[in-house]
């Protein structure tokens, strides 16, 4: 006898992220930090849907010469794709990030993300595995070295 193949749908996730915006869920995202973006919002509703824990990430790049803050660094979150900008003093805005748990069975509530920065004029920096705590906001700082002479 021949067994049907389970077909699995993700139309009740949608559904349910659905009834969380219709239930005040985009008024909880906007109010969460990491922008006010529509597809900011949305991710973040979607993440609350299906459980995923989420806090806020505020990054700091520095040059490692002169110990002073780098403006116009890009950052990228590693997990999201998200990008952000670091302004006056090498401090980037903050930003909501989902929580990912490793696979040794973290709990949901703590986890790591991976950070990559660039800007013309320094090596790029990678930070993997910045430690972060749900609804608790971390702080993490980046170190450039600037590109020299040896390095051409």
């Amino acid at each position: 006898m021949r067994r049907r193949a389970v077909k699995r749908r993700p139309w009740p996730v949608a559904i349910s992220a659905l009834l969380i915006l219709a239930a005040g869920g985009l008024s909880w995202a906007l109010t969460r930090g990491g922008g006010a973006s529509p597809a900011a919002a949305i991710r973040r509703v979607y993440w609350r849907t299906l459980g995923i824990g989420a806090a806020p990430l505020r990054l700091k790049v520095i040059d490692a010469r002169t110990s002073q803050g780098v403006p116009g660094a890009i950052c990228l979150i590693g997990e999201t794709g998200d990008r952000v900008e670091t302004g006056a003093g090498g401090i980037a805005s903050t930003i909501e990030v989902p929580i990912s748990p490793d696979a040794r069975g973290m709990a949901q509530d703590r986890g790591w993300v991976t950070v990559i920065c660039r800007k013309d004029g320094y090596h790029d920096a990678v930070r993997i595995g910045v430690p972060m705590h749900a609804g608790q906001l971390t702080e993490t700082e980046i170190w450039f070295t600037p590109n020299g002479v040896a390095d051409r």
